[in-house]
């Protein structure tokens, strides 16, 4: 079970990884969905019709993506997507996931958003 100090540390590192404060990035209207990890790293999402959205996550991308896979499959979902400012090329090697858009604007903060898709 994660403790309050787990937690914020994880938050902590977010914030100087990415530049924004975790609650900042995220949008509860977007990903209403929230799981604490016991070792204190959150993961967001929404359980769509078709798909299982992805949001800002704070603990290691593959052990996210492995419990989103296993979401998909609980939930009969085929797809699972995701958005990150990180190099495409390498967030696509890391998580085995396809680029399927880049937005034509920056985001709020200037970075470029990519978004990517798994089929489960």
């Amino acid at each position: 079970m994660a403790d309050t100090r787990d937690v914020l540390s994880r938050l902590e590192a977010y914030e100087k990884k990415i530049g924004v404060g975790f609650f900042e990035d995220w949008s509860l209207d977007l990903y209403p969905q929230a799981m604490v990890f016991p070792d204190g790293s959150i993961l967001t999402y929404a359980v769509l019709p078709d798909e299982i959205c992805v949001g800002p996550c704070s603990g290691n991308v593959k052990e996210m993506i492995s419990y989103t896979k296993m979401l998909c499959k609980m939930a009969g979902i085929h797809k699972f997507s995701c958005t990150t400012i990180h190099n495409p090329k390498a967030f696509g090697r890391l998580t085995k996931m396809k680029l399927v858009k880049v937005e034509p604007e920056p985001d709020e903060y200037g970075k470029t958003v990519y978004d990517f898709e798994m089929e489960v």
